[in-house]
């Protein structure tokens, strides 16, 4: 499970999408003091809530650069789960502190765009 930052010039045409640019989270092209984000190496078989800065210290993540949403920068959550009897999924998310910010209350973020539990369960229900 990783959350990773990179900035509006750190594009790599060999990426995975967002918006109508092409990024790399992955990359470390123009890594500066301004990342922020963790790695973390375990297995989660629950849900879990955790503040997205702060995961559980039993997962004893390892930190870079300021713990915080920083201005003009994308981040992706990533995580691989099991599944008995399948490949693993790969799930991940992208969005920038203003995406955060523009949620009310009860919505999650989800797809690139803001929307209830309701609406989530039924992306969910389809993508899976």
């Amino acid at each position: 499970m990783a959350l990773r930052s990179w900035g509006e010039r750190e594009y790599d045409d060999d990426a995975v999408g967002v918006g109508e640019s092409t990024v790399n989270p992955s990359s470390s092209a123009g890594s500066s003091v301004e990342d922020s984000g963790w790695v973390a190496r375990v297995s989660v078989r629950s849900s879990t809530s955790f503040p997205l800065f702060s995961p559980p210290p039993s997962w004893h993540a390892e930190t870079t650069g300021l713990q915080a949403l920083l201005p003009g920068r994308t981040y992706a959550l990533t995580f691989t789960g099991p599944r008995e009897g399948w490949d693993p999924y790969d799930g991940h998310v992208y969005f920038t502190a203003d995406d955060l910010a523009s949620l009310g209350p009860g919505q999650v973020w989800a797809d690139g765009r803001a929307m209830n539990r309701d609406a989530f369960d039924e992306l969910v229900d389809e993508k899976c």
